[in-house]
């Protein structure tokens, strides 16, 4: 059965708001935690850290821009679903 577009885009929104911000708040944490530590291996996992901080924020840019291209400007009113696309359930 064919997901609907709406629960696919909630599904997202929740991928996005709880499982992306609690990573991005464990790696924040575990950042400051590291903080004060200048041993060769604490600043290879800052360096860890910081480049999965950024990917996160990649992430979530590119999440944000799904939404927004899935639903455009009009929340109640989602486009036409392109046969190419690939959050499109089989």
């Amino acid at each position: 059965m064919q997901e609907q577009p709406r629960a696919q885009a909630d599904r997202q929104n929740r991928l996005r708001s709880v499982y992306i911000e609690h990573r991005e708040r464990s790696l924040v944490n575990r950042q400051s935690d590291l903080s004060g530590n200048q041993s060769a291996d604490a600043q290879n996992e800052k360096d860890l850290i910081f480049r999965q901080l950024k990917e996160i924020e990649a992430f979530k840019a590119k999440i944000d821009e799904l939404l927004a291209e899935r639903w455009g400007r009009q929340k109640h009113h989602p486009p036409a679903e392109k046969e190419d696309d690939p959050l499109r359930g089989a």
